[in-house]
């Protein structure tokens, strides 16, 4: 299996689904494996809660819902570029008379105001994401799939079953 080392302090580039932190903070790695919706064999060497230093701009990023519902329910293969792109409808589909009560560009802007405010993180299992992987529903964490690579500080290493809660600063 490939795995992935950071080191606590460091500066790394990432992309993929990021949360906000209010809704990991004072969580073990495996409740806040549950919260995202991640398969707990991803996380049983541990994992890093990274923070974004540079926040996506408008076009950077989409929508990712709740992570009671997989992002991989709305993302498809690009004909073009063969990259999974997000895919509007199925995003729409899937939150239609649930959570969507504005429309997504709204959606989007209030994003962009709560990042200007709020801690964006992501949590980077030791293993990395194959297909074989099943996710599972998650809690109500709001996911922002970002595109374009942030430069992110690694904040802290959470090791399996430790029982450590991640807290920020």
């Amino acid at each position: 299996m490939q795995t992935i080392h950071l080191e606590e302090g460091k500066t790394t580039m990432q992309k993929g689904c990021f949360t906000y932190e209010q809704y990991i903070s004072g969580m073990t790695l495996e409740e806040i494996g549950r919260e995202l919706g991640l398969p707990p064999a991803r996380l049983m060497n541990g994992g890093w809660v990274v923070f974004a230093l540079k926040l996506p701009l408008f076009d950077q990023f989409d929508c990712g819902g709740w992570a009671e519902f997989s992002t991989d329910n709305f993302m498809k293969k690009s004909a073009l570029t063969k990259n999974e792109v997000w895919n509007r409808m199925a995003y729409e589909k899937t939150y239609k008379n649930r959570r969507l009560p504005v429309s997504i560009l709204d959606a989007k802007a209030g994003h962009m105001q709560q990042m200007a405010t709020r801690k964006l993180v992501k949590l980077v299992p030791v293993l990395m994401h194959n297909d074989t992987y099943k996710y599972p529903s998650g809690g109500k964490a709001p996911q922002i799939i970002v595109y374009q690579e942030l430069r992110c500080q690694v904040l802290k290493f959470l090791q399996a079953g430790s029982g450590e809660r991640f807290r920020m600063w």
